[in-house]
């Protein structure tokens, strides 16, 4: 059968339901709600185009759409309800799979003047929570803050791209043309200029519900532009890959859709801040496509009120695929939020997602809480990691992110790593060459509970560039290697320059 042909053949699709909070309680095994009249199939290789023709006739098939990357189809059937179809060939040797088209619900130190209320960066207690239950932020921005060169696809609602805390960091497709009309870089889809709606099939990906602007922001909304708030990265681009719609719901259909275009178009990290609908094969055949390009998949693990994902499997963050990094929802006290699942071997990590401050349509900010609002934290992380290191690969990325995982104590045995993400040792694990050794440490005679360092400055690698921190420590018997983590740690040690030049301090006070 030709691609052509399958194309008015059958298909499933999928509701993609939110990930933020506010929302109504629900059960802990999801409502698999899914679309009447359609499936989504795949037929198994070799079957020949009389064979497959024959059951789609079975199963009065019309409207047939061909997914190219995963080579299966979405149907509308007519002769047949979509459970007595799958009871009729689940099993059948000719198709690989079949299932219904599910409905996904979504899962909800820069001049920038609301940095103050983003806890979640850089948690100081202002909101009552637990100083230093944060991201660190400020010490990784001291590595990088991004780069341009860096490609996320925001797989949500849309993004509200004249925002003016968005707009600069918002992806143009260089090979398009705006409003003439023409697929002008030949990829299928016609002024695809910011990205693509799934949802209205159509060029325009704008948020028309506030959600996808929402993690957009706190993925990358720009830094230090004294206006509003920063998001992770500050220099980042920012695909619009639009396939739910005002109502927060998208299609099975809509959503292998939005990864294909994701994946085409080269995203190196696709942020997914939604979930529902049951096991779908088609869906994870697109995101291991995406695993094979070589793209990172970040996915809120849901907000079922603290269901055990390992029993409960919550999709798309539950599949066992190498390239998902699934997040748990913290608060300001690094303990798990009450409304967010967790899962000892099915989720990765747990990031900030309680009363997130954030960017949404028509200039405006807000909170939102959610599964939803800690994934873009993950996701902005790696979106520095790529920025900061342009050739580690994605199974590095994701390893130095989960090494990197801050343990504590509220995520011990609820998550895979124990811990909170931590975008400092994040970028710090994924450094591959160290710093030289400070060989000329001297010091004078105290002046009173003061004493001056002189050294000179190493580099970030080697004797090149300039190191992320300088960790001073302390002791009345000598320090080595064993004894240095036990020792006291000298307070407000100075920021380092770049390598070479000699290097004065005067840290904080420490006790005789």
């Amino acid at each position: 059968m030709t691609p052509h042909r399958r194309w008015l053949g059958s298909a499933l699709i999928i509701a993609a339901l939110w990930c933020a909070l506010p929302m109504p309680a629900r059960a802990a095994d999801p409502d698999h709600r899914f679309r009447p009249g359609e499936v989504i199939l795949k037929f198994r290789s070799g079957v020949g185009e009389k064979d497959a023709e024959a059951i789609l006739s079975d199963l009065g098939a019309t409207d047939v759409k061909y997914f190219t990357r995963i080579r299966a189809e979405r149907a509308r059937i007519t002769h047949a309800s979509v459970e007595e179809a799958i009871r009729r060939y689940k099993n059948h040797p000719q198709v690989e799979f079949i299932e219904p088209n599910f409905i996904y619900h979504v899962e909800e130190t820069p001049n920038d003047p609301q940095f103050g209320k983003l806890w979640g960066l850089l948690n100081l207690g202002q909101t009552g929570g637990t100083p230093g239950a944060d991201i660190h932020a400020p010490p990784a921005w001291d590595i990088t803050t991004g780069s341009e060169d860096v490609r996320v696809a925001m797989i949500d609602t849309g993004i509200d791209y004249l925002h003016p805390d968005l707009a600069a960091n918002v992806w143009t497709n260089p090979g398009e043309i705006p409003g003439n009309g023409m697929d002008d870089d030949g990829n299928g889809f016609v002024d695809d200029v910011h990205g693509w709606d799934f949802s209205n099939h159509d060029s325009d990906p704008m948020d028309d519900n506030g959600h996808g602007t929402h993690t957009a922001g706190t993925v990358g909304a720009v830094g230090n532009n004294a206006l509003g708030v920063t998001g992770v990265a500050w220099r980042v681009k920012l695909m619009a890959v639009k396939f739910l719609d005002a109502g927060g719901s998208g299609s099975l259909e809509d959503a292998i859709d939005a990864i294909q275009y994701a994946t085409l178009m080269g995203a190196q990290v696709m942020s997914n801040s939604w979930g529902g609908g049951g096991y779908s094969e088609a869906l994870r055949q697109a995101i291991a496509d995406a695993n094979d390009a070589g793209i990172l998949f970040t996915a809120a693990a849901g907000n079922n009120y603290q269901n055990n994902n390992d029993i409960n499997p919550h999709y798309p963050s539950s599949y066992d695929l190498p390239n998902i990094v699934a997040v748990a929802a913290t608060d300001a006290n690094d303990q798990l939020a009450y409304f967010s699942n967790y899962g000892p071997t099915s989720v990765d990590l747990g990031a900030p997602g309680v009363e997130i401050l954030s960017t949404l349509p028509g200039a405006s900010y807000g909170y939102l809480s959610g599964t939803s609002m800690a994934t873009p934290h993950v996701t902005g992380a790696l979106a520095l990691m790529f920025g900061r290191y342009p050739g580690i690969s994605a199974p590095e990325a994701k390893a130095s992110l989960l090494a990197a995982a801050d343990p504590v104590p509220g995520l011990t045995g609820l998550v895979l790593t124990g811990g909170r993400l931590d975008a400092f040792l994040a970028l710090a694990v994924a450094d591959s060459i160290a710093p030289d050794r400070i060989t000329d440490l001297r010091a004078t005679s105290p002046d009173g509970d003061l004493m001056k360092l002189l050294w000179t400055a190493t580099g970030d690698d080697g004797r090149s560039g300039t190191a992320s921190r300088y960790d001073v420590r302390y002791s009345t018997s000598p320090i080595t290697e064993a004894s240095f983590a036990e020792s006291p740690r000298a307070t407000d040690a100075p920021r380092p320059r770049a390598a070479g030049p000699a290097w004065r301090s005067r840290p904080g006070t420490t006790s005789r």
